[in-house]
């Protein structure tokens, strides 16, 4: 059925966006010096990604989740209300991508 292959491909996506994932080592950084958790939630019938790291917390509701990237609409700060994100993996990264297209390239600091 190309519908539940569908939808297992889109969790698996999913899951993989989950965990710990932190800068890449480069200007004087080592890898993982900076490191952010996304958790997967889901609440009446929709997913949400939240996103903690020292300091701030963001949730988003997930738009959708195909071909490789997740893409979200901000629910809450409310002053980020709205606005959208890509998150793009590839093989070994997360490419964060703001609202601007500004890449931000992560890598997976907890090995799962």
């Amino acid at each position: 059925d190309p519908e539940v292959v569908l939808a297992e491909r889109r969790a698996a996506l999913l899951h993989r966006a989950e965990g710990v994932w932190g800068n890449v080592a480069g200007n004087g950084l080592d890898a993982c010096s900076t490191t952010m958790r996304y958790s997967l939630i889901r609440r009446d019938g929709e997913d949400y990604i939240a996103l903690a790291m020292p300091g701030y917390e963001s949730e988003g509701r997930i738009v959708s989740a195909e071909n490789g990237s997740i893409f979200t609409r901000t629910v809450s700060p409310p002053s980020h209300a709205g606005t959208q994100q890509e998150l793009r993996l590839e093989a070994d990264r997360l490419i964060q991508v703001d609202e601007r297209g500004a890449p931000t390239p992560l890598v997976r600091c907890d090995g799962g």
